[in-house]
Parts: structure tokens; sequence; C-alpha cells
């Protein structure tokens, strides 16, 4: 089949993460896969980097933009793909609705995160008409989407989990940082945004004497949020605690070095960055929040704090940081669950099934 996926997104994140990887998987599995992306942006750079053919536009255009919806007619009328995917919301009206008009047989619709879906005429006929599929990747947030309207509970919805490639790999001869001996290191590889909150990491390790003494934060990624943690850490004269390496694009390293992954997020849907510890062995401490409870099997994988619970987040650090055995359950509970739930050949396979139905 050929089957084009859209993500108009310039900066590097899960869903641009899922984007590109579930092209190589289709690609992977006998599918011709086009992503459309836009121009000169993180996520075109890194498919055209993994040899993915890219459509690359310089804007997509708002709903109202005659243009727009006349250039991605021309395009789906011209390439007559037999399915498309749409990751980001913004982009649901302008490739539903042209994608729909120019007769491509299968619409997929993506959802990766907890929102309500407005009750309007436009969402109806986007979840209605243009789309012939709707998956999530968590039951939160097909709970989320069936709670916004009365018209939406009954829609057919498929949770379609995430999935990687890579489980559990042997630790690097060499670690990627080097470190006290004895540091209790808390770690994580994520796209460093507010909504991700690692400020409450930072503060909680200035805060936590003599508890965390033996702490050291580790911050792997990019993003807005970058410039305002490392002034907080130098507010709270932590510096020589708190590291900030950079992007990276394996991971998999840095899981060994890390004795707990962290993710104390306002707002997710089923976090990469959970998902990738989990498949090293890397216990997690996270909020409530999206598909993380979902994810970490109600606690058996990792500790689970309440969404805006700091004090309870601080304190489960400090707990964490003296039981070994217990951060040992998690390891194993972890690998099993990714094993059993969360592999990309599981995503794929599951994929196919929708795109071949």
């Amino acid at each position: 089949m050929k089957v084009f996926i859209t993500n108009s997104s310039r900066v590097w994140g899960g869903n641009e993460n899922w984007a590109v990887t579930t092209a190589e998987g289709l690609q992977n599995a006998g599918h011709t896969v086009k992503l459309i992306l836009k121009a000169g942006g993180a996520v075109q750079k890194r498919a055209t980097a993994r040899g993915l053919s890219v459509i690359a536009l310089e804007r997509f255009g708002g709903d109202a933009e005659l243009p727009a919806l006349l250039r991605f007619y021309r395009l789906f009328r011209r390439e007559q793909p037999d399915a498309i995917i749409l990751t980001n919301t913004k982009d649901y009206w302008v490739c539903g609705l042209t994608s729909y008009l120019a007769g491509v047989p299968k619409r997929i619709l993506r959802l990766s995160m907890v929102r309500r879906i407005q009750n309007n005429i436009k969402y109806k006929l986007i979840y209605t008409r243009f789309s012939t599929h709707v998956i999530v990747n968590s039951r939160e947030v097909e709970t989320g989407i069936r709670q916004s309207a009365a018209w939406l509970q009954s829609i057919p919805i498929e949770v379609v989990y995430n999935g990687v490639s890579r489980l559990k790999v042997s630790p690097p001869r060499e670690q990627p940082l080097e470190l006290p001996s004895n540091a209790f290191v808390i770690g994580a590889c994520a796209n460093i945004t507010t909504r991700k909150r690692f400020d409450w990491v930072i503060r909680a390790v200035a805060e936590s004497s003599p508890e965390l003494n033996h702490a050291q934060v580790v911050l792997v990624g990019e993003g807005s949020a970058l410039p305002d943690l490392q002034k907080l850490a130098e507010q709270l004269h932590v510096t020589n605690r708190i590291h900030f390496p950079g992007y990276t694009s394996d991971p998999h390293p840095w899981y060994h070095l890390f004795d707990l992954n962290v993710l104390p997020s306002q707002q997710e849907g089923m976090p990469t960055a959970i998902l990738e510890a989990m498949a090293q062995g890397c216990p997690t401490l996270a909020t409530d929040c999206g598909g993380v409870r979902e994810l970490l099997n109600n606690g058996e994988c990792g500790m689970i704090v309440g969404i805006n619970d700091y004090n309870g987040f601080k304190q489960a650090l400090i707990d964490l940081a003296s039981q070994p055995d217990r951060l040992a359950t998690y390891r194993k509970n972890s690998i099993e669950r990714v094993k059993t739930h969360f592999t990309h050949t599981k995503l794929i396979e599951h994929l196919n099934r929708i795109l071949m139905s």
C-alpha cells in the first residue's frame, strides 16, 4: 500500500518520533511510505537521515486558506495514496478535508494526548466524515475523547500502543557522563519543555538535604525550557549537581547511567520518555497524567504521584534513593511489561491490520 503520514511540527518530540519510526516500520513491512513534513525542521532532518521519502512543505496553511486546501487536494489526487495518517490535530481539517475530497480510501486520525474535542460542526465533520479510523495511544486518551461530547460516544476508536524497537541492550563500555561513584543518578531523556516540569527535580534536589546530597540530575535533551532550568540551577546553587548534556539520537546508554528516570509532567499521552526507559530496565517516578498509570501498570513498574503533588514527588525521590530492592523490582517488571505490550513490532502489526482491513 501507498501510505502518507503527515506532521507539521518543526520541533522534535514524542509525536514526531512516532511519525518517523512508524514510517520506517511500515516501509520495512513492505509499504510505500511518504512523510509530509515542514521544510527545514528537525523532523525533516531526522527523517531524511533515516533514508525515508519526504515531501517537504514550507507551510501547511490554516483551515480557511484556499491555496493550502488546493495544494493538498492536488497532491493527494496526483499521488493517489491508499491511506493517510494524520498525526497533528492542527492538520486534521486541511489534510482531512482534502484527502476526503481526493478520495483517499483510508484516512486515519491519531491522537497522542488527552484533550477535549470541541463540540461543533467542524469537529463533527472531522471525526465522522473526513476520517475512516481514529487511533489513540492509551485508554486515557480514548476516555478523554468520548467524554467531550455525546456524539463521540459511538465513533470507533482503536488503541494502538506506542512501541520501542530496542529492548534491554548491554550497558556501554564507557558511561556517557563521568559522575561520582556514589551518586544516585536521577535523569530523563526528553523534550525539555515547561509542561514536563523538570524544575520540580532541580528544586527537590536542592531542598532535600542531607537525604539527597549524593544525588546527581542529568536532563538529556533540548527544548524551550532549557535556559530557565539552567538559570534555576544557578539560583539554587546546585550547578555542580545538575547536568544538561544536550540532544542525543541514542538515549539507551543514558538509561544505564540513571538509577531513576523521572517525568513530573502536567500533561502526557503515552510518554516515550518512560517507555524507552522501561525497555532498558530503568525504573521511573512520574506524575499521574495521561497514559502514565496505564504504562506503569498501576505502579507495578514505577512510582506514581499526584499530578500536582510536588511534596509527594520530592518525598518519593528521597524514599526511592534508599530503596534499592524496590528499584530492582521496578526494573524487572518494566522489561517484562514492554516485551508483552509495547514493542515496535506489535505497533506495526496492529497498524497493518487497520490498513489491510
